[in-house]
């Protein structure tokens, strides 16, 4: 899961010429303590449960989004990219959503992108 979402975020930044500022990769226990400071940021996140995506959201208020996953999903790890104001962060969650198809989104997991190898 970890080499599928390093790839899929290197192909946006490639074919899409996307700026991403950081990537992150957090186990459940050290969610809060990794977050604090980073509200007011565009970012793409990937609740992770034994190594397979679970869901995936956009957020600019990741303080006010985690408790509510907190208390309604059961996941182990946290992947999240902040993004550059200028990456449009619904288009980037829609194909996130296509090419990992987490379990609990139900909006565009129906369709599959093909995301060809990035060199």
């Amino acid at each position: 899961m970890k080499q599928d979402f390093i790839y899929f975020l290197r192909y946006m930044q490639v074919k899409h010429r996307m700026t991403l500022r950081r990537e992150c990769i957090v186990p459940y226990a050290y969610v809060y303590e990794t977050l604090r400071g980073l509200n007011g940021f565009n970012m793409l996140y990937v609740l992770v449960k034994d190594n397979e995506p679970l869901y995936i959201g956009v957020t600019n208020n990741i303080f006010f989004r985690m408790p509510q996953h907190v208390a309604t999903k059961d996941f182990d790890e946290l992947y999240f990219v902040i993004l550059s104001k200028r990456v449009n962060m619904y288009l980037l969650e829609k194909r996130a959503i296509m090419f990992l198809r987490p379990k609990l989104n139900k909006v565009h997991n129906s369709q599959k992108i093909f995301i060809p190898i990035v060199r």
